[in-house]
């Protein structure tokens, strides 16, 4: 048998409810499936529904289907890539599902951009039955390519990672070249939220080509408990709760990742793109917990800004970070004063 063109992970956690609806999104691919393998790594056990996608599975150059014991998704997602053998790895999380073209403007810009090694694509959101409900988180403008990001086009190109919104956003948009992605990296995070940052910061230490399609080639499922404007206002008070939690997750796991970085190109992406916006966010001015004044932390990071992407825009991000730490403030402060 041939080997693959493209190689698609999909991990699966302990639940099977949309593994079918994941598997069908690879089976009405455009591109010739006898050219895609599927590698499935889950946590289930043998069933039924795996049972059908085998009986499926003969349409595709080949289907590995592989019970893991491990938790965390980089850990699943490293067990995948050793498993394939493909030379572009593409990642679908199990809730997730690609458009029927996907596969083929994927292979199209590996094959007509030079030392291209990162792709990224935008997406539709949908909620659990699959029914569309806003264009995207993203609505990336246009396309943009980058070049390998050192220190001599640092400014120029973090002003493009900026024009491409959320580069990273949902490893079910990121296709990579097997050769760039260290497993050894994968095998050692442990973090549950921040795996698409650890590919994405792969690709740059990589310092390869990176593309941000303005496409939207995957279906980003979102769950009831992440739609807070569908909540009742009574869970409120638990949301923000929650999101703060998610924030301080965030910087934990920010950091596991920086230790793992060798390159300062891309520590400093790290820290001015995910970081400090995080951080402000989380603390504020002043961060009461440690007592560390963040005035001139924000102060430092808003001169760099300014010197990458404008005064305006670097003002929208630093008020944007500033304001959401405020509001979520107040929001508590007068849940309190009103259950008092």
């Amino acid at each position: 048998m041939s080997k693959p063109k493209i190689s698609v992970i999909i991990t699966a956690h302990m639940r099977d409810m949309y593994i079918d609806k994941a598997f069908q999104s690879i089976l009405r691919q455009e591109f010739n499936k006898k050219k895609i393998e599927v590698v499935l790594v889950h946590k289930f056990p043998y069933n039924n529904k795996i049972k059908n996608l085998m009986e499926r599975a003969n349409l595709l150059n080949n289907f590995v289907d592989y019970e893991t014991k491990s938790d965390p998704l980089a850990s699943k997602m490293k067990e995948g890539i050793e498993l394939s053998q493909g030379d572009i790895i593409c990642f679908l999380e199990d809730d997730d599902a690609f458009a029927t073209e996907k596969s083929n403007i994927v292979t199209q810009k590996f094959n007509e951009i030079e030392n291209l090694g990162y792709f990224h694509n935008d997406h539709f959101i949908m909620d659990e039955q699959g029914y569309i409900l806003h264009k995207s988180f993203i609505n990336r403008q246009k396309s943009v390519i980058i070049e390998g990001i050192n220190s001599e086009n640092f400014k120029d190109q973090f002003k493009k990672l900026y024009e491409a919104k959320s580069p990273q956003f949902n490893s079910s948009s990121i296709c990579m070249k097997r050769d760039i992605i260290r497993v050894d990296w994968l095998e050692k995070f442990r973090g549950r939220r921040t795996v698409d940052v650890l590919l994405f910061l792969m690709a740059i230490e990589s310092k390869t080509r990176l593309y941000f399609s303005d496409l939207k080639l995957t279906y980003y499922r979102v769950h009831k408990k992440q739609l807070s404007p569908h909540l009742p206002k009574d869970n409120k008070y638990q949301l923000i709760l929650e999101s703060i939690r998610t924030d301080e997750e965030l910087l934990r796991e920010f950091k596991d990742i920086e230790s793992m970085l060798t390159q300062q190109t891309s520590r400093d992406i790290l820290r001015l793109y995910y970081y400090l916006p995080t951080r402000i966010a989380r603390f504020g001015l002043l961060d009461i917990s440690t007592k560390v004044n963040n005035l001139k932390i924000i102060s430092d990071y808003m001169y760099r800004l300014i010197s990458y992407i404008g005064l305006r825009e670097a003002i929208k991000v630093n008020f944007q970070s500033i304001g959401f730490h405020y509001k979520r403030s107040l929001f508590l402060l007068l849940y309190k004063i009103m259950h008092i």
